[in-house]
């Protein structure tokens, strides 16, 4: 009879150990698959993080900068007072070609005029192309390091990229002008 009783103890804790493992399995499965995803988007966030660090000098330029330009009598330099295509076309390639970019893909060029609200005698022109490549992060930073601290003034308007289907390599389109002044007698 003893015996008996220990052999349905033991099949009973058997039973309570199977029931209690059945219920953990998936429950640890689930735990598991969400520690996963989890690490995943923090991985996302710590890639976002550093793309995001590389290409803070784009918010570093501010209106206090333009006005010491303005000042000092440099839009002479900065701002030519006549468009010569060609001119404006080497500038352009000379610059891609010193950021590996020895062919870029440029389209959409377009010519828009308009003065300054407060300064009617004032007449710009804006020229405004855009690119778009595959290339790697670094060329691409590279690229927009040579765009800012080249003699003429380009506004990047917009920036677009995506992971490209050959590994390290990005699709980049950007929308780009540059500024030309005219000075109107009246």
């Amino acid at each position: 009879m003893r015996l008996l009783i220990n052999l349905i103890f033991i099949i009973l804790f058997f039973f309570f150990i199977n029931s209690v493992f059945t219920s953990l399995i998936p429950s640890y499965k689930n735990y598991l698959s969400s520690a996963k995803a989890k690490n995943e988007i923090e991985n996302e966030l710590i890639k976002t993080k550093a793309i995001e660090e590389q290409f803070k000098f784009l918010q570093s330029k501010s209106v206090a900068d333009i006005l010491k330009i303005k000042k000092a009598n440099f839009f002479d330099y900065f701002l030519p007072s006549k468009f010569i295509d060609y001119e404006l076309t080497m500038f352009i390639n000379q610059i891609f070609y010193i950021s590996n970019f020895p062919q870029p893909n440029i389209y959409s060029f377009n010519k828009t005029e308009f003065t300054h609200p407060e300064f009617k005698k004032a007449k710009m022109t804006k020229f405004s192309f855009s690119v778009s490549e595959k290339s790697n992060l670094d060329d691409l930073i590279k690229l927009i390091n040579n765009l800012e601290n080249s003699s003429r003034i380009f506004v990047i308007e917009s920036i677009n990229f995506s992971p490209a289907s050959e590994g390290n390599v990005i699709n980049a389109s950007l929308n780009i002008s540059t500024y030309y002044y005219n000075y109107q007698q009246q």
